[in-house]
């Protein structure tokens, strides 16, 4: 699936504006993440595409002129399982509501489950698991409806620098049997570096696109890519720009140098 957003902007009441004409277009089966500041507006993005919440202005399209957003899944912050449910039957939950039968549901969960290394699990409640377990499961969840477009919002930003990039990993491998795109929020600028084909920076005051910035590294990506020169160069590069960024008001911003274009400049 693709997705072009064309002009968005989103505000809450008459004086907040979060987001202000967000130009954003993701390839079919394309990595892309968005980092900025707190409070510039990732998460609503996020929130618009899926449809859980309106834009103010601005157009959407899928590229299979989908309006329903059924191929879309959503992982948030939090995992969100039903505490009062199986790891299995939460993961079947989304196929149950759309009325599929049982036993195609529990084999699309239990093949799940086996890809997330949560097999041995199926029978555990939430309050039995770790939190990467728990995210984990969210993930199996989310894939169940096999969706095209995946949106993930900030997923692993509560778990510890390990286990975070052991399931960095883990998603990339998952994606890479079964192809979707995927617009990742996170604050880790070597996240965003690892899982993404391109990073895109935003700033606040209001919340927008102030610079795009290449992955070119190759798939699959392990443990040895963090250690690479190249990957160091570019997390330096994405944090140079955030830094450029951060906190800057968007007068400030339109008065200074600081444009789009001139940040694309930016080196290491």
């Amino acid at each position: 699936m693709t997705v072009s957003l064309r002009g968005v902007s989103k505000e809450f009441g008459s004086e907040q504006t979060v987001l202000y004409d967000i130009d954003l277009d993701l390839g079919a089966n394309e990595f892309v993440s968005l980092i900025g500041p707190s409070g510039c507006g990732k998460s609503t993005l996020l929130r618009i595409i899926a449809g859980i919440v309106d834009s103010s202005s601005g157009t959407i399209s899928f590229s299979d002129g989908s309006k329903d957003h059924q191929d879309i899944s959503f992982v948030f912050q939090e995992p969100t399982l039903l505490p009062w449910l199986t790891v299995d039957k939460n993961v079947q939950l989304p196929l149950r509501i759309q009325g599929v039968e049982h036993q195609s549901r529990s084999e699309v969960s239990q093949e799940l489950l086996a890809k997330v290394g949560l097999d041995g699990a199926a029978e555990k409640y939430p309050r039995q698991l770790s939190g990467g377990m728990k995210m984990r499961a969210s993930i199996a969840r989310a894939l169940s409806v096999k969706p095209k477009l995946l949106l993930l919002d900030e997923p692993f930003g509560a778990l510890d620098e390990m286990t975070r990039n052991n399931l960095n990993e883990e998603l990339l491998r998952i994606r890479s049997e079964k192809l979707w795109s995927a617009l990742f929020v996170t604050h880790s600028v070597a996240e965003a570096v690892f899982l993404s084909s391109r990073v895109l920076v935003m700033a606040a005051n209001p919340g927008r696109v102030a610079h795009v910035v290449d992955i070119p590294l190759a798939y699959p990506r392990t443990h040895e890519t963090r250690e690479n020169v190249a990957f160091s160069d570019l997390v330096r590069k994405v944090t140079k720009a955030l830094h450029s960024v951060n906190n800057m008001s968007f007068q400030d911003a339109k008065q200074s140098s600081l444009t789009p274009e001139a940040i694309s400049q930016i080196h290491v």
